[in-house]
């Protein structure tokens, strides 16, 4: 879907002239590597031996992500990239609005370690990923969230509890006598 998205994205500017070259190789960019990504998970999803090829693109996909976030955010930055730290990823939106004075707050947060078991040269193997937090909770809607306040709530570590079914697959580091 994403791969379409990206093609429709691509012909629908290209067609009034509202894309530059750089940003047209970034949406082929992406096209490719979903188009890859999806293969890769109906092999997996087949039970379908990965190719070393595969293996090399998941390795290397965080690589790619990067690429796409500093072209994103090149004219801010002006070639520095030690200022895209400066964008943390946290964001969050209004999904919906309720009459009588509140909205539903969805957002993401720090990014935290996943584990997830996969099959890998006939073995099953425990691996390690990344995955954004997640929050979903209501908020006056007199005093709605900007991406920079939320980003502030964070930093100081006034966020809402995750929510409770999220439980259900995360764990919560183990508070040991004398650890740090």
């Amino acid at each position: 879907r994403l791969a379409s998205l990206a093609a429709m994205t691509r012909e629908g500017l290209q067609s009034r002239s509202l894309l530059n070259e750089r940003d047209a190789d970034s949406l082929q960019r992406m096209q490719d590597l979903s188009l890859m990504l999806k293969n890769i998970s109906e092999k997996e999803l087949s039970n379908t031996a990965l190719a070393e090829a595969d293996y090399e693109l998941i390795r290397s996909f965080g690589v790619h992500l990067e690429h796409f976030w500093i072209e994103a955010l090149r004219d801010k930055i002006n070639g520095n990239i030690a200022k895209m730290w400066d964008n943390p990823a946290g964001l969050i939106a209004d999904v919906a609005t309720d009459p009588n004075g509140m909205v539903l707050e969805e957002a993401t947060g720090y990014v935290q370690q996943i584990f997830a078991v996969v099959p890998l040269d006939g073995k099953l193997r425990i691996v390690r990923g990344a995955v954004y937090s997640y929050y979903e909770f209501p908020w006056p809607s007199s005093d709605r969230l900007t991406d920079e306040k939320w980003k502030e709530m964070l930093s100081r570590q006034q966020t809402p509890a995750l929510p409770g079914w999220t439980a259900t697959f995360t764990a919560q580091k183990a508070n040991h006598a004398g650890s740090n």
